[in-house]
């Protein structure tokens, strides 16, 4: 197994969210991170080319290897954003069946837009994740 290719780097996250093409994409995004910052009181960095983060984390692959990953974020896409949800969504039964509509992966919240779910409840749930993770990994 290689080390992960997707690291925190210095691009300009306001320049890249300039660069989408979806005008409501962009002012959802720039929700995202005033949120994001708001809970974890860190400034949003790129991982790689296309994703958002706050904070991080280390830990160790199988292999063995040291790799850091951001404890919460967010990548828009062709058609929705993936909100990464790093506990996955099994602490959060209530939020879940009152946020709204979107599909889920393992660690990922899909949306399509954020007026189709409860803000108020994204944000809940971005905080209960962020705070699991920060007592999880000693920060």
């Amino acid at each position: 197994m290689s080390a992960l290719k997707t690291k925190q780097n210095e691009t300009d996250v306001q320049a890249y969210l300039n660069n989408l093409s979806d005008t409501q994409q962009q002012s959802d995004c720039r929700w995202l991170i005033e949120t994001m910052e708001g809970i974890t009181g860190h400034q949003a960095k790129m991982w790689g080319n296309q994703l958002i983060g706050f904070d991080s984390y280390d830990y160790k692959q199988s292999n063995g290897k040291d790799c850091s990953w951001f404890m919460t974020g967010f990548g828009p896409r062709k058609g929705n954003i993936s909100i990464y949800i790093m506990t996955g969504f099994d602490h959060y039964p209530e939020l879940m069946k009152n946020l709204g509509k979107y599909k889920t992966g393992v660690g990922c919240l899909y949306v399509k837009k954020l007026d189709d779910i409860n803000r108020d409840r994204l944000k809940e749930l971005i905080e209960g994740s962020y705070n699991l993770m920060k007592t999880k990994h000693g920060k």
